[in-house]
């Protein structure tokens, strides 16, 4: 309790903070597996006793863009960073993570089927995503002679693999007023906003709430569930109500 205290005190995210008890925890189990330690495991312990202490705040983003938003912030990345711009053109229209996209080599990349491969996902899975034509056009342009499969399509400064977002992005939503209103973090466009914008069109445009688990790479189907009030009426209830019926299966399963 007293280090879960001590990192919040630092600012850490929520998130981060479970990861770190997470990661103690798992040092526990591997040293009582090696006969290292042999007391009970005091993050299993405290958890026991504060049915809250693994909990956090629910951190998942619900803001996204529109399709004038998306267009400007396009447009202006463009202008700052061609190759800032064609990631997030990535991200926006696969809903592909940052570091899924900085992944990617030229042989993720099927233009006869006009298919991106995604690997080494967060879920540690494959999957696949499909070219709009606006993609498909921006890939064609990046293409150059004499580019090896094994090459990726986004280098940094020093022809390396990108490893976090440049700020630019963050200096570009500031610019364009996009958080002015923003109080709540949460809702407050990032990076990541442009996934959650992707799977947010594809329920206004009335995909399936699984189709959308598949494009997005959930493991499961609660994590595209947040999507289903942007669904009409009907389809909205009817995905709702299979939520909460999962929900009683998997109690049963764990009362058993």
């Amino acid at each position: 309790e007293g280090l879960k205290k001590k990192l919040r005190s630092k600012g850490i995210a929520p998130q981060t903070v479970l990861h770190c008890l997470q990661l103690v925890r798992a040092m526990f189990n591997r040293a009582t597996s090696w006969g290292l330690y042999y007391g009970e495991n005091p993050v299993k312990a405290t958890a026991k006793a504060d049915k809250k202490f693994l909990k956090i705040p629910d951190a998942s983003r619900i803001n996204f863009l529109n399709y004038d938003q998306a267009n400007t912030l396009m447009d202006e990345l463009k202008v700052r960073s061609l190759q800032l711009h064609d990631i997030a053109l990535i991200s926006l229209h696969t809903g592909a993570r940052a570091g899924e996209v900085f992944n990617l080599v030229w042989a993720d990349i099927d233009f006869p089927h006009a298919i991106i491969t995604l690997r080494d996902t967060k879920n540690e899975d494959t999957r696949q995503a499909f070219m709009t034509p606006q993609v498909e056009k921006m890939l064609t342009a990046r293409q150059c002679h004499g580019i090896k499969n094994s090459d990726l399509l986004f280098k940094n400064r020093d022809g390396k693999k990108i490893r976090e977002v440049s700020n630019a992005f963050a200096r570009t939503i500031h610019k364009l007023g996009f958080n002015k209103d923003a109080v709540d973090a949460r809702d407050k466009i990032v990076f990541h906003s442009l996934r959650h914008t992707f799977g947010s069109w594809l329920a206004l445009q009335e995909a399936p709430l699984l189709t959308i688990k598949q494009l997005m790479g959930h493991r499961k189907i609660e994590m595209t569930l947040k999507y289903a009030h942007l669904l009409p009426d009907e389809k909205r209830k009817a995905v709702l109500r299979l939520g909460e019926r999962q929900k009683v299966v998997e109690l049963k399963r764990k009362q058993k």
